[in-house]
């Protein structure tokens, strides 16, 4: 709003509008907030997720109304707290806190709209049918933090080299919490650690669970994603310290409490998308207000027209070729439209694609810089020309390395630069894709892996995948290229080795040339996993990743709000929660794979 001119409106008759708008204004919706934790606990995630709906235009008390609804840790009140909202006949419920808010939500209502937020998986939990197409009446935001469980068992190992025995600790009340013991069980087998879990129900069993792992001689603590246990962090943390265990969290509140070391997502974000699409869902439920009196309602439109001001640009820049990711572009759109700009309406956008010669990539910075782009949307490469251009025009960057590393921002909370954008997790699920791919082709014995130009993101995938692969007992065949003559060598040489199956590395390159990649993999018929399924769409077998497309609709959203006047240095880095596994069944078939039916299950989408 501060980069676009108020429109001062003339006369007597336009002068009217807001009285007759104000007349006709139809009551307040409310949104039903439910919480398996205590308000105190919870303030900053609250401010979060009125932040979302702010975004949307929704403030509380005064177009939008709140009723909080507390369990305080008790998970049966759940139920009848749900119960309470819709006989309140709220409009929205945003059932927050985990699956078992969500759960009792659901169970409460078929009718009204539903916003989950979890650190489960909501297909597995029940909740949405899938996570493209949830169905229903409930939709969310997930963190997933089950699919990080394997780099946090990781983690803790390097910082206590000693490790034999890690110990992880759950909420018997929470079934969400299954799952990260499953995959924490799965890691810890992997990467040569015993492993034993305690289960927790209350408060009370703090004492006895830490005693017991002082009994076993626990080497280290693992303790799971749960609403309750986070509203007793400050206990966990200083029960974990007094007994002297160290302990890998999923949250950063826990560090911030004095845990020693956390990873995972935001969750103070994953509240704010949640106002986000609780806005959404308002907006869509709203009616449109009918002006009455010609003079008013014929008057204002062409007060507004003829003051409105010259259309704000958005300079969107990739390194790719744009045939393959004209789907990124329409996810940007959305998320544009999400923050009030139609392109052709308030807004125009001007498309600069290298191709995949980075060479242009400088020259394409400048043009945009000379055509008075009011922000720069770009890839990692593209936004690393930006930055050696040294511009000040705001640049939203959609990445899957490590921005403050890359030296365009100065950290994730705080950029303190003119960039800012979004960040998506690919090289840290090889594990993940390695472990899809044998059961995909459990006959594999020996893998290979195709990897790009060196860094720190492709040095951490060629680790991972290398440590997966020896506890597996497969055969590991890597070959590293630069550029699409060494991608087709690479192929050759995994033919020549009678590779099973291979697992295409993330980066640049390999995105670059993702059509040369497929077509290699179906004219060797080698099946191939991918980190995206801009891969499976073209051909592909299977890919497995974060949701690059989803990443373009935040990006969109933060541009947006940067033409609105917020600076890039005051926005958060953000990072993409959404995972998805996609599977081409044409593919499969070409290849003589049978797909088993607990793959099929997990799978987000199937292309037949």
């Amino acid at each position: 709003m501060k980069r676009r001119s108020f429109i001062t409106l003339l006369g007597g008759a336009a002068a009217a509008w807001p009285r007759v708008a104000h007349a006709q204004q139809p009551a307040m919706p409310v949104i039903g907030f439910l919480n398996s934790a205590q308000p105190a606990e919870l303030a900053n995630r609250v401010a979060a997720f009125r932040q979302g709906l702010k975004e949307l235009g929704y403030i509380e008390g005064q177009n939008v109304a709140m009723e909080y609804r507390w369990a305080n840790g008790q998970y049966e009140r759940l139920p009848e707290l749900a119960a309470d909202l819709v006989r309140r006949q709220v409009a929205v419920i945003a059932a927050t806190g985990g699956i078992t808010s969500a759960q009792a939500a659901r169970s409460a209502t078929t009718t009204i709209p539903i916003v989950f937020t979890t650190g489960n998986d909501p297909v597995q939990s029940g909740l949405v049918s899938s996570l493209n197409r949830p169905g229903g009446n409930v939709t969310g935001v997930t963190l997933i933090s089950s699919e990080l469980v394997a780099k946090r068992i990781e983690l803790l190992g390097e910082l206590i080299r000693s490790a034999k025995l890690m110990t992880v600790i759950m909420n018997a009340n929470n079934p969400g919490n299954e799952t990260e013991v499953r995959e924490a069980q799965n890691a810890a087998h992997i990467l040569g650690y015993q492993i034993s879990v305690l289960r927790i129900s209350t408060e009370r069993d703090f004492e006895s669970a830490f005693a017991a792992l002082v009994e076993q001689r626990a080497d280290a603590l693992l303790v799971t994603t749960d609403p309750f246990f986070e509203s007793k962090r400050e206990r966990l943390v200083t029960l974990a310290d007094r007994h002297r265990i160290p302990a890998m969290y999923a949250l950063r509140e826990y560090a911030v409490s004095g845990g020693l070391i956390s990873y995972g997502a935001s969750v103070v974000d994953l509240y704010r998308q949640a106002g986000v699409y609780a806005g959404r869902i308002l907006m869509k439920r709203r009616a449109f207000i009918t002006l009455l009196g010609g003079a008013a309602a014929s008057a204002w439109p062409l007060a507004a027209r003829a003051q409105q001001p010259a259309m704000p640009v958005v300079g969107f820049l990739r390194s790719t070729p744009s045939a393959s990711f004209e789907h990124l572009l329409a996810a940007f759109r959305r998320g544009l439209t999400e923050a009030g700009f139609v392109e052709g309406r308030n807004v125009v956008i001007e498309q600069r694609w290298a191709e995949g010669r980075n060479d242009r990539l400088s020259a394409l910075v400048a043009d945009l810089i000379d055509r008075k782009a009011a922000v720069i949307v770009a890839n990692t490469p593209g936004a690393l020309a930006a930055k050696a251009a040294a511009t000040t025009v705001p640049v939203v960057f959609a990445t899957g390395s490590d921005p403050v590393r890359d030296g365009l921002v100065a950290s994730l909370n705080r950029p303190a630069t003119n960039f800012t954008g979004v960040i998506f997790i690919t090289s840290e699920l090889g594990t993940k894709r390695l472990e899809l791919l044998r059961q995909l082709a459990p006959k594999a014995t020996t893998v290979a892996m195709l990897v790009g130009p060196s860094g720190t993101e492709t040095e951490v995938e060629r680790a991972d995948v290398a440590k997966a692969a020896q506890a597996f007992g497969l055969q590991l065949v890597v070959a590293d290229a630069t550029s699409r003559r060494e991608i087709e060598a690479a192929f050759a040489r995994f033919a020549q080795r009678a590779a099973d199956a291979v697992l295409v590395g993330t980066g640049a390159l390999t995105n670059s040339h993702g059509e040369a990649i497929v077509a290699l993999a179906a004219r060797h018929s080698i099946p191939a996993i991918y980190s995206l399924r801009e891969y499976v769409s073209i051909g592909g077998l299977m890919s497995y990743g974060t949701s690059i497309t989803e990443a373009y609709r935040q990006v969109g959203i933060y541009a947006g709000r940067i033409l609105k006047g917020e600076r890039p240095g005051d926005l958060p880095v953000m990072q993409s929660t959404k995972f998805e596994l996609v599977l081409n069944l044409k593919t499969a078939k070409a290849l003589g794979l049978d797909v088993p039916d607990k793959l099929l299950a997990l799978a987000d989408e199937v292309i037949e």
